[in-house]
């Protein structure tokens, strides 16, 4: 299965919602011609934390953002885009899916305490 990906910019004067709306309208309509793909539109910098982004949050999509890009346009593909000692860092998607590690039960309570 083949992976694209649209990366597209908008000024901090552009209408954040309506362009979204747009993007997902031009996605959707053309589903038809494209029905293998899963479509999702996503705002890079705040997808896991929620909310309204920070500036760090605008920072940090920016970074990989830019990072992604400059990756695709080098040929480098399989690989995610990460941070680490804040810098970028590129691990492929191998090593990233075979990484396994404990999951932490005093976490997982916690995580069963804050959502009940």
């Amino acid at each position: 299965r083949r992976l694209k990906a649209m990366i597209i910019e908008w000024r901090k004067t552009d209408d954040k919602d309506k362009v979204i709306k747009m993007i997902h309208a031009l996605l959707f309509n053309q589903k038809e011609k494209f029905n293998y793909y899963d479509i999702r539109v996503s705002v890079l910098g705040h997808i896991q934390r929620g909310g309204s982004p920070s500036c760090a949050d605008r920072v940090l999509g920016s970074r990989m953002g830019v990072a992604a890009v400059e990756a695709l346009l080098a040929g480098r593909v399989q690989i995610m885009i990460g941070i680490v000692n804040n810098h970028i860092h590129y691990t492929s998607l191998e090593k990233a899916v075979k990484h396994n590690q404990d999951i932490d039960m005093n976490l997982l309570r916690l995580g069963e305490i804050l959502t009940s």
